[in-house]
């Protein structure tokens, strides 16, 4: 499954992020702050797009959205 995770470079972001890489499901991670890339070295389905690049396209691509921004 495709999903996008908002707030994703937060605690609870980024541990969602890598469970669900570990599951094999592509990540596109969305926030204002990049995640530490050594964190996702080891993932070819991890992608990170700062939260003011965030296109249509990209949108319609995910299947899910995880809003965690904020919390």
């Amino acid at each position: 499954m495709r999903i996008a995770i908002m707030g994703a470079s937060g605690f609870i972001g980024t541990e969602l992020s890598q469970y669900l890489c570990k599951k094999r499901h592509d990540i596109i991670a969305c926030d204002i702050f990049e995640t530490s890339n050594h964190l996702y070295k080891d993932y070819n389905n991890y992608k990170y797009a700062k939260i003011d690049n965030l296109t249509e396209r990209i949108l319609n691509a995910v299947e899910c959205m995880v809003i965690l921004a904020g919390i």
